[in-house]
Formats: structure tokens, C-alpha cells, sequence
């Protein structure tokens, strides 16, 4: 089994952000500490609460960031539905551990809503190390939704991250959903909806920067995510210190304005598996997973799904890119999405995908938590067909 250093209870079973890392315990009258799942006390947000109370459930914080810089090792900041603007971005700079991270979770998902359209990022990493963000809305920002500057070990679980780094600049510098930095390692991206990020897409820049994902950091995790109609490509694996040991399964890349996904520049050990990359392309005739400069050694690229990227299925030696790869059941046929057109992408009965991947040690549930093998192998992308 690959090797994968995740907090307690083994990152969910991979469970793509069905299941909560960690539940308050709901006590009578405001009792200050009650228990989280990983050992320590529940901080309340609300949207009718103050930053100068306690943080018990009668008296919470009002916003996201007073709680969290009250949190230490296995606390859990329990937010209410409601939307929530810091004065400025959400800075994480506090660290848990392995088995008792700081954990920062709407109570119900997606109405919790982090949103800051005068922010450069809604979200960013300056230090922290095992912190577990989840099951958010995500929405607005001039650069990014998440940004991890330095740090190591996030894990981003079950969020909706959307019209993120929408500043309409032409300023060359990239507008992602996540943007993971070089020298930091560890990350980890469950379950999520990340679409619709970067700038417009008739504003032009001259670079072609803005991306669902951007991901420059060692050891990094990307499962059973959808990842569609982002301004350019989906995932740029962008090797600036050489990336290694990045995992990519289980993910649905669709409609993206450039490709699903690009390499480009040193990459080591990178495995790409059981994907769809459909109908990418969307503004410029990419590929949908295609190469730019890459070189390295490790490259896995096994069974993945294209149909209809405006530039062919794959392409590994773009930009004389020369890097090692293993290249194994590459399926051309259209998946069969209920909806893709409203963020639906779902297989239908009759998909091709359906029993088509291959089996990964780790990975037990789809984006719903449904059980991810029925009938033997794991149907290709984020969802598992009942």
C-alpha cells in the first residue's frame, strides 16, 4: 500500500467530504468546553454572535478568525449557517498534529459561506501545519481561494470553491481555487467542487494563469474532487522545486478553458489514475492532460478517461517535454454525465465508465461517501454509481 501520512482516523477512509472530521457535542446552557472528535473543545461561530464572547454555543464568535485563533491541537471551530467576511483574508497559522488537528468546519455543508470580494484570498496558509478545512461555500476573492503560502499538511474536505480570483487585472500573476506553494508538502484535496475560478474569460492578461488548481507542493493527495469550467486548466502541476509523490484519483476534470490538467516543468512519481477528463479545451485547443517542459522520472498515467478536449486525449512531450512515463488503459468514449452542463457529473446507467478503473488501496468511499467498489472495480471518477 502507497504510503500516506494523514491525521487520525485515516483522512475519513478517504470518504471525499461525507463524513465530518470532527462533531461538537451539543450541551445544555453554553457550557464552556465541550468535546470535539479529536480530543479538545468545540469554538462556535454564528452569524448573530460577537468576538468578544466565549465561544460556547449560547454565546459564539462572529466571525471565522476570532475563533480560530483562540483554537489549539484537536479543537474543532463549528460554524453556523450564514456568510461569513473577515476583515481581511483567513489567516491559518496555528498548528495542530497528526492526530489532533485544528479543524474548521460549516455544521451544515455548504451554508456555512466564507465569501470577501475586496480580499486577495479568502483563505491562506502562513505557517500552520494540520489543519483540516470543511465542508464550506467558498466564493469571491481577487487571487485565490485558498492559498497555502507556507505550512504543511492542510486538508481541504468537501468545500465548494467557486468564482474565486475573479479580479478582472491583467496583471501576469495566476487566480486559482487552490494554490499550493513550493517547499511546503502534505496537502490533501477531498471531495471538493472546485469551478468557475479565475478571471473572466473575455479579460486576457497575456498569461495564461488562472487555474481550478495550482499545485507546487511535495506529497500532495487529489481525490474524487470535481474540477470544471475553471478559466484555464484544472490542475497545473507546476514542478518549480520538483514535485514528487503527488496522487491524483478519482476526479472528474471537465470544461475547463484549457486542459484538464498540464505538467510542466520537474515532476517525480506523479500517478494519475482512474480520472475523466472530458470536453476541455473550452477557450483555447488543449489536450485534455498535456505536458509543457516537464522532465522526470515516475510518471503513472492509468486508467483515464478523455472525451471531447478540443486537442486530443493526451499529450506527454509538449514543450519537448521527455519525462518517464507508464501510459496504460487510456479510454476514449464519452462518460456519460447526468448534467454536466449543471455541475452534474454523475454517470448514467448505461456509462462505460461504470466498473472501468482500477482498484487503489485507500480509497473506500466516493465524493458522496457511498462505498467505492460495486461490482468489483471502481467506476472512473468522483462518483461511484449505485
Amino acid at each position: 500500500m502507497e504510503s500516506m501520512q494523514v491525521s487520525r482516523r485515516g483522512m475519513l477512509g478517504i470518504m471525499g467530504g461525507g463524513a465530518a472530521v470532527a462533531a461538537s457535542v451539543v450541551a445544555s446552557g453554553g457550557s464552556p468546553a465541550q468535546a470535539s472528535t479529536f480530543g479538545g473543545s468545540v469554538l462556535h461561530v454564528a452569524p448573530h454572535g460577537n468576538d468578544s464572547n466565549s465561544g460556547t454555543l449560547i454565546r459564539p464568535f462572529r466571525t471565522i478568525g476570532a475563533a480560530y485563533r483562540r483554537a489549539d491541537p484537536g479543537d474543532t471551530v463549528l460554524v453556523e449557517p450564514g456568510v461569513y467576511t473577515e476583515p481581511d483574508e483567513l489567516t491559518l497559522d496555528r498548528s495542530g498534529t497528526a492526530a489532533a488537528p485544528i479543524v474548521i468546519r460549516s455544521r451544515v455543508k455548504h451554508r456555512a459561506v466564507i465569501e470577501n470580494y475586496t480580499s486577495n484570498n479568502l483563505i491562506a496558509v502562513r505557517g500552520a501545519s494540520h489543519n483540516v478545512v470543511q465542508d464550506f461555500e467558498m466564493r469571491g476573492s481577487k487571487l485565490c481561494g485558498i492559498y497555502i503560502v507556507t505550512g504543511d499538511f492542510l486538508q481541504v474536505i468537501g468545500n465548494d470553491i467557486h468564482h474565486t480570483g475573479i479580479a478582472p487585472t491583467t496583471e501576469p500573476y495566476g487566480q486559482e481555487g487552490i494554490l499550493s506553494s513550493a517547499g511546503t508538502r502534505g496537502h490533501s484535496y477531498i471531495g471538493n467542487l472546485i469551478h468557475h475560478n479565475g478571471r473572466p474569460w473575455d479579460v486576457e492578461p497575456g498569461w495564461d494563469v488562472d487555474h481550478g488548481m495550482y499545485l507546487q507542493a511535495d506529497d500532495e493527495l487529489i481525490v474524487n474532487n470535481v474540477i470544471a469550467y475553471n478559466r484555464d486548466n484544472g490542475i497545473q502541476v507546476a514542478g518549480y522545486e520538483t514535485v514528487s509523490n503527488m496522487r491524483i484519483y478519482q476526479n472528474v476534470l471537465a470544461g475547463n478553458g484549457h486542459g484538464g490538467m498540464v505538467l510542466w516543468m520537474p515532476v517525480d512519481g506523479v500517478k494519475i489514475r482512474n480520472n475523466i477528463f472530458a470536453d476541455n479545451g473550452q477557450r483555447d485547443a488543449y489536450a485534455g492532460l498535456w505536458s509543457y517542459d516537464a522532465h522526470g522520472t515516475g510518471v503513472e498515467i492509468s486508467h483515464n478517461c478523455f472525451w471531447g478536449n478540443a486537442g486530443g486525449a493526451l499529450d506527454t512531450t509538449g514543450g519537448g517535454s521527455d519525462y518517464a512515463v507508464v501510459v496504460e488503459d487510456v479510454f476514449e468514449y464519452d462518460p456519460l454525465f447526468k448534467d454536466p452542463s449543471h455541475m452534474d457529473f454523475r454517470l448514467r446507467l448505461t456509462s462505460p465508465a461504470i466498473n472501468a478503473g482500477t482498484t487503489i488501496p485507500g480509497i473506500r468511499t466516493d465524493i458522496l461517501g457511498r462505498p467505492r467498489v460495486r461490482g468489483g472495480r471502481p467506476d472512473l471518477g468522483a462518483y461511484e454509481m449505485r
